[in-house]
């Protein structure tokens, strides 16, 4: 049986994360810690909650051989895997799902890559004759599949996409790959979702009156 190591804190702690009720990168005070060291690696566990919403959450990392600090906390509690549950064209799907498998191993750099993969996919599947992401997301503007604020939106992540994909001394932060994932889960939302449903509400609206 494994030694468990529980460490008492014996001043508050904190940490920042994305807090899944608050929706945005937020505080949490940290309640305990608890340590199994004789994993392999070492792996800590951090209780704490959002210091604004007061709900809890459960924090991970691992030593791999120069400390718990060269880690980043991934949250296991509550989940921070997604889910879609409308249609996407398989290619789309792909990209995304690949996106959210490295957001779960924590490979930020990758989860960024695979984000801006995801946004090539979109503008093919929208547009076969485009040639790269930027060309794309022009020609979805224009056309008008994408307002003006989708194409901010897309264009920051095309930008961080860019960083990711070269090698430059620029470091992709774990909550610069949350928050591009949540922005392309939006976009994805708005044009897979919410438009053919509105597209259908239209529809029947028409058909009643």
């Amino acid at each position: 049986m494994p030694k468990h190591n529980k460490q008492k804190l014996p001043n508050t702690k904190f940490l920042a994360s994305v807090c899944p009720h608050c929706e945005r990168p937020m505080t949490f005070v940290v309640d305990a810690v608890h340590i199994l060291p004789d994993e392999g690696p070492p792996e800590e566990y951090t209780f704490g909650h959002c210091d604004t919403c007061k709900k809890p959450a459960v924090f991970f990392r691992e030593n791999m051989g120069d400390g718990f600090e060269k880690d980043s906390f991934y949250r296991t509690y509550p989940s921070q895997d997604r889910h879609i549950g409308y249609y996407l064209p398989e290619i789309v799907r792909q990209s995304y799902e690949e996106a959210v498998r490295c957001e779960s191993a924590k490979t930020w750099i990758a989860c960024v890559v695979m984000v801006g993969r995801t946004l090539e996919a979109v503008c093919k599947e929208f547009d076969p004759n485009t040639k790269s992401v930027f060309e794309g997301l022009k020609s979805l503007h224009v056309k008008g599949i994408i307002s003006t604020e989708l194409l901010e939106w897309a264009t920051e992540l095309r930008v961080l996409r860019n960083l990711g994909a070269h090698a430059t001394s620029q470091k992709i932060e774990v909550f610069d790959a949350l928050g591009a994932l949540d922005f392309l889960q939006a976009i994805l939302e708005i044009l897979y979702d919410l438009r053919p449903r509105f597209e259908q509400f239209k529809k029947r609206r028409k058909a009643a009156s």
